[in-house]
């Protein structure tokens, strides 16, 4: 993939990812572009993939292996001036056109990024303007006509839009032998799997005294899954709401069930004494940070996250960023 014409006076750092189908791209290269020499970014893949390029804002290319790509793009404006390549490349890259206009329509923003920021807050509030946004993104996949444009519906999965996807995943499901349709498909599975109204999925992992936890050790519990870490400060912030809630409610069948993110077992320690979580039994880590199996599991990518469980073992609620939200959730749905 050739990467040419950047345009900027002064030296720039461009970030090069691979979409995998998480939040999260995976981090393949970093390039210090001066005086707008062009340069070559050799990407080893073995299969169509979509490489995002980042800088001032995110540029995903269709890389298919064997073909180049050129780009000549001023890295501040969200689009290419010009890129030329394999047909399959060409018609994602003018689907994405399209997207980033649709997107303007919607929000009134220009930059990519802003524009998912403004999405988010636009279709979870209004449910005929997601449908109708749906609608619109349905058809510039169909224009392209290729599977890796699937692509396009990335930004909608999310646990939100999860009940108004139904007939867009009919489709992807029946092209899930191209990779990208298969990293979408598998995307919309693992939320479905953690969606509020399903049950809880059993996990095992070692608490405080390296002894094995698994969920199903807490049958008939309200349990709250506390996602945390000792080095994020809104986590911290929230502890002593925590202890006032479980100091409340546990004494009618509620715990927390304290997972970190935490890779050093120390800090980790540290965090549970100052905040005096000592309060509750349950502190669980495999110093394996976001890689654990149980982050993945819950589909858990930032913190803190609280997923709220029933006392019939079914996920009531989950991304409640806001604690203050939990009271009322524990008071409406707890036996007491």
């Amino acid at each position: 993939m050739h990467l040419t014409a950047i345009s900027t006076r002064y030296p720039i750092t461009l970030y090069v990812f691979k979409f995998t189908g998480r939040p999260q791209p995976e981090l393949l290269d970093t390039i210090t572009y001066e005086n707008n020499d062009p340069r070559t970014l050799n990407i080893q893949i073995n299969q169509p993939s979509i490489i995002i390029l980042y800088h001032a804002t995110p540029l995903p290319v269709l890389a298919i292996p064997g073909t180049e790509v050129t780009i000549e793009w001023n890295i501040f404006k969200p689009l290419p001036d010009r890129l030329d390549g394999p047909a399959q490349a060409t018609r994602f890259s003018e689907a994405y056109r399209k997207l980033v206009f649709l997107n303007y329509k919607f929000t009134g923003k220009t930059d990519p990024f802003r524009q998912f920021l403004f999405l988010q807050s636009v279709l979870s509030s209004d449910s005929s303007m997601l449908k109708a946004y749906i609608d619109s993104v349905s058809l510039i996949v169909e224009e392209c006509n290729d599977p890796a444009c699937y692509y396009m519906y990335s930004s909608l999965l999310s646990f939100e839009y999860l009940d108004y996807l139904d007939e867009v995943i009919s489709k992807i499901q029946q092209d899930t032998s191209h990779p990208i349709a298969s990293l979408i498909y598998r995307r919309y599975l693992a939320l479905k799997r953690v969606a509020p109204g399903n049950k809880a999925p059993d996990f095992k992992m070692p608490d405080l005294n390296d002894k094995p936890f698994s969920l199903s050790m807490l049958k008939d519990s309200m349990i709250l899954l506390d996602f945390w870490a000792s080095w994020c400060l809104p986590c911290r912030q929230s502890s002593p709401i925590l202890r006032k809630i479980y100091r409340k409610y546990s004494q009618f069948g509620f715990t927390i069930v304290s997972i970190s993110a935490d890779t050093s077992r120390e800090n980790w320690l540290r965090a549970i004494k100052e905040d005096s979580l000592f309060l509750w039994q349950w502190h669980l880590n495999d110093l394996q940070g976001f890689n654990s199996p149980v982050f993945e599991l819950y589909q858990v990518f930032s913190i803190p996250t609280y997923i709220l469980i029933g006392q019939d073992g079914k996920i009531i609620a989950r991304d409640i960023h806001n604690v203050y939200l939990l009271d009322s959730l524990i008071r409406t749905h707890l036996s007491m």
